[in-house]
């Protein structure tokens, strides 16, 4: 079984607490890499590189205000955060 720890994007300092703890990896949170600025997640991904520990998964995938069920959906701006967000997530993440 692997071990993972949820961390919000203020908590990014406690990356290598997660990691001396013996955590597998860290469980981020998609609005960092879909709003975050560049600035941001070089941060994230160099404290990620400094302690050996990956960010494998990541919560909070479609945003509350984008409703992707039910009747209010808008299927044209899902599409359009997806498109939008691919760009940048491919690039800094993969």
């Amino acid at each position: 079984m692997r071990y993972g720890m949820c961390l919000r994007n203020d908590q990014l300092d406690l990356i290598k607490y997660v990691a001396d703890c013996g955590y597998d990896y860290v469980e981020g949170r998609f609005p960092l890499f879909a709003r975050g600025s560049d600035g941001e997640i070089e941060n994230m991904l160099r404290l990620l590189r400094e302690n050996s520990i990956t960010c494998e998964v990541c919560n909070c995938f479609i945003p509350g205000e984008l409703r992707i069920t039910g009747k209010d959906v808008d299927e044209k701006a899902v599409k359009c955060f997806l498109r939008k967000k691919k760009k940048r997530w491919m690039k800094k993440i993969f």
